[in-house]
């Protein structure tokens, strides 16, 4: 059974010392729960950032100094935080799918390596390893070899689940959906499919 949570969004602000979050330790189930706000919501999810706008660009929605940010909590969590802070707002599941895939995950290339992207990278070393042998110029070698050892890196970065390198995506979620399923949550609202 999927956990239920709710999306809040929140404005986080740069200060003289970092970025300043709102004091969520006062809220009661964080209190409860005798952990530290930033443990008690990674029971949950990370921090869903926006991507499109950090603390050092301005955009329509998000000024110079401050970020979006979306946390997938429980509803007592939300709504007190909501309540009590104007930097928080509750979101609805569709703007949480939204925010997710406009401002979080725009830059996640909706890139997977199949079998046969792992053999044509296979292919392509092997060409390159040929070409190099045969080069008549070190300019030449030395082109293939760039070329030959960036195809490799580009096959171990997309086998290896915790890459961030931009260009390979092999696991990283790209959607919301993804997120919810891999943590074993279900957004309020939302039927659970599992």
């Amino acid at each position: 059974m999927a956990i239920e949570v709710v999306p809040l969004k929140v404005q986080i602000n740069l200060g003289p010392h970092g970025a300043l979050y709102p004091e969520f330790n006062r809220l009661r189930i964080v209190s409860q729960s005798g952990l530290d706000w930033s443990q008690y919501i990674d029971q949950f999810s990370p921090w869903i950032y926006d991507s499109v706008s950090g603390h050092r660009q301005a955009t329509e929605d998000s000024e110079l100094g401050m970020q979006w940010g979306m946390l997938l909590v429980p509803e007592e969590f939300a709504k007190e935080a909501d309540e009590r802070w104007s930097t928080c707002h509750l979101m609805t599941a569709e703007e949480a799918h939204e925010f997710f895939r406009a401002r979080h995950a725009y830059r996640i290339p909706r890139l997977t390596r199949s079998v046969e992207d792992m053999q044509a990278v296979k292919l392509e070393v092997e060409l390159h390893e040929l070409l190099e042998k045969n080069a008549t110029t070190e300019a030449e070698r030395e082109t293939h070899r760039r070329r030959k050892v960036k195809a490799l890196g580009d096959a171990a970065k997309a086998v290896d689940a915790s890459s961030t390198d931009a260009g390979v995506v092999f696991t990283r979620s790209a959607s919301l959906r993804a997120v919810l399923d891999e943590r074993g949550l279900r957004l309020k609202g939302e039927v659970d499919v599992s």
